[in-house]
């Protein structure tokens, strides 16, 4: 597990790792970045985790049922399902 782990933070562009996030790290983990390695460094400021939707699944189902097939089936337009879709996507938010 340690050695898949170590791995992957090599294979990541940058790697989750501070340790590892470093221009001669992407260099060496990835010849083909290592122009752009000090782009790459400079953006991880900005950088930040993904959000943790516990009920994601469901946001996606829903999301997808009740507002994007009506809308391509055109049953409906955006303007219409908005008020009515949105309470209950939000419901599905932490």
């Amino acid at each position: 597990l340690v050695a898949l782990t170590e791995g992957i933070h090599h294979w990541k562009i940058a790697a989750p790792r501070q340790s590892l996030a470093t221009e001669e790290v992407i260099a060496e983990s990835v010849p083909d970045k290592a122009e752009s390695a000090a782009i790459i460094v400079q953006a991880l400021d900005d950088m930040r985790t993904l959000n943790i939707i516990p009920q994601q699944a469901e946001w996606d189902v829903t999301f997808f049922e009740e507002y994007q097939v009506p809308i391509f089936y055109d049953e409906a337009t955006a303007e219409e399902l908005a008020p009515e879709v949105r309470p209950i996507l939000e419901d599905l938010l932490p």
